[in-house]
């Protein structure tokens, strides 16, 4: 029975990533200027990974080593990783997460940031993958989700 429940939710997901796929959002996210002075833009080559997380998140902690693994194959195949945290503190941030090799932004607003407002989030971590013109191509909740994702969009499978 257990392997039925896996088996019904692995091809739900596949459905749901395929009609995904056909019907994709025209929804476009307006360019982030970070302190830095670099835009989101800036960052889209093929396009960008956009990650939403806050480091006392569990599920954005896992997500963080999950990144790990994957920023190098994202970003070879154009898709680099830009992270938003939603922490109030960049010392706890900082902490966490140490120092990530992608950009990682924080206001210190936490839910209260423009960049959140800017997202319409409803819970971290959401990860959002952008086409050089921002458009919303796919939003997913996890890292597996968006490297499947991410292996369907290229020739790397």
């Amino acid at each position: 029975m257990p392997h039925t429940r896996i088996l019904y939710s692995a091809l739900l997901f596949f459905v749901s990533l395929v009609l995904f796929a056909q019907n994709p959002s025209t929804a476009v996210f307006p360019n982030l200027i970070f302190p830095d002075g670099k835009s989101l833009k800036d960052y889209t080559t093929k396009g960008v990974v956009l990650v939403y997380g806050d480091s006392s998140c569990p599920a954005c902690q896992k997500a963080q080593g999950q990144l790990e693994l994957r920023h190098q194959k994202w970003s070879a195949w154009g898709y680099p990783i830009v992270y938003i945290a939603l922490d109030s503190d960049a010392k706890n941030l900082k902490q966490n997460f140490g120092t990530p090799p992608w950009p990682v932004y924080c206001d210190g607003k936490s839910w209260d940031s423009p960049w959140v407002a800017a997202a319409d989030l409803r819970g971290t971590p959401t990860f959002f993958a952008l086409d050089p013109q921002l458009k919303i191509k796919y939003e997913a909740t996890n890292v597996a989700q968006m490297d499947l994702w991410l292996r369907t969009q290229t020739s790397h499978r």
